[in-house]
């Protein structure tokens, strides 16, 4: 194995952490990780990394074994002088009990040589992470969203029942009789109108809130 091949190796791992590291940084709103006993470079490695997300759902069975493969194989080459090759590589990591990667996740990768197979080894991994954190986000802004509606439905509620109140004062104070019924007839009608966008609004918000416990609930 070419000292190029190598430097490719571990430059393409550490592209990978460092994707991790920053999707994980936004999830947890760590600003300074070095502050933090639990974020800190030397006491989080790689593996822990990934085991989180797959532990919040955040990442899928198929793509935790891929980051996994493309993180073994990178300490394969680092602490095996003696391995020149990834035909090597692979013969220590699946015929020893050191790996925890998927053996078949490999030969499934497109490529017409090993080394081609291992760049888009790197590619899948970076888009994988990108969509956890995208996902996230998404995920994110669409219960910001629900929460801003909801928000908004209890201020209709409250004006309209300050209107309401002010309308039912008006009425009291009136003396005629076919006005008051005349007024009472608006008011009932207004009621029944905003009562039944009121309860679609609430089946609305319900359904929301039925999918976001479906959501926790999946990813536990």
């Amino acid at each position: 194995m070419n000292d190029k091949f190598l430097l490719h190796v571990v430059k393409s791992s550490l592209n990978i952490e460092n994707n991790l590291s920053k999707v994980i940084y936004q999830l947890f709103n760590v600003i300074d990780p070095l502050s933090k006993k639990l974020f800190k470079p030397n006491n989080f490695t790689a593996k822990n990394k990934i085991d989180l997300l797959r532990d919040l759902g955040l990442l899928g069975g198929d793509e935790y074994k891929l980051i996994l493969l493309q993180i073994e194989i990178r300490n394969v080459f680092i602490h095996n002088l003696d391995i020149t090759n990834l035909d090597e590589c692979f013969k220590y990591m699946f015929d020893s009990t050191n790996s925890n990667a998927n053996k078949n996740s490999f030969s499934k990768i497109e490529g017409k040589s090993q080394g081609e197979k291992f760049d888009n080894l790197c590619m899948i991994n970076i888009t994988n992470i990108d969509n956890v954190k995208n996902n996230e986000v998404k995920r994110t802004l669409k219960i910001t969203n629900e929460v801003i509606a909801l928000a908004y439905l209890m201020f209709k509620k409250q004006q309209y029942f300050i209107d309401l109140s002010r309308n039912l004062a008006k009425i009291e104070k009136t003396n005629d009789i076919e006005i008051i019924k005349k007024e009472l007839r608006i008011t009932s009608a207004r009621i029944l109108k905003q009562a039944g966008e009121f309860q679609m609004e609430y089946e609305k918000n319900e359904l929301f809130k039925m999918d976001l416990v479906k959501g926790i609930i999946q990813k536990k």
